[in-house]
């Protein structure tokens, strides 16, 4: 009887065990934070811009997401350096986004894939807690202007 008793608290400890170690080895959420990683690659006068940005996902397709929004998040908030695109897109970021909110979200999560032209792979880094991903993204800031002006969070040239 006293076995029995020792075998079912083993079995009920290894199975707590195990629970304890699959929670604590679960894949971690990787959430996405704006950085200053882009680069100017080449512009056009047909109102194009070529840009190289990365950004770490918990998966290839996450980091690629992440990578793709960083570059249009600095874009539209933070202008990039070397390019005709000095200047952000958006001059104040805080009182665009006060008057916009619901506007500009849905841009950087869903709807600037309208205004992205090509976006190419140039390195990716599969570690233990995710991906890590290069890329080479060309926007449509003449479409991407367009739209702005149209729901008026910026305001059209020589207006």
């Amino acid at each position: 009887m006293h076995m029995k008793f020792v075998g079912k608290y083993i079995n009920s400890t290894l199975i707590l065990v195990c629970l304890i170690i699959a929670s604590c080895s679960s894949s971690k959420n990787v959430t996405f934070d704006r950085s200053g990683a882009v680069e100017f690659v080449e512009q056009d006068e047909a109102q194009t811009i070529t840009l190289k940005t990365s950004a770490f996902g918990s998966d290839l397709a996450e980091a690629s997401f992440y990578a793709e929004r960083n570059a249009i998040e600095n874009l539209l908030y933070k202008g990039i350096p070397g390019s005709n695109q000095r200047q952000a897109i958006i001059p104040d970021e805080m009182d665009a986004k006060s008057k916009h909110s619901n506007l500009l979200n849905d841009l950087v999560k869903n709807k600037f894939g309208e205004y992205l032209m090509s976006s190419d792979v140039l390195y990716k880094n599969k570690a233990k807690d995710g991906v890590f991903v290069e890329k080479q993204v060309k926007f449509d800031i003449g479409a991407l202007r367009k739209y702005l002006e149209k729901y008026e969070v910026i305001r059209s040239f020589g207006y």
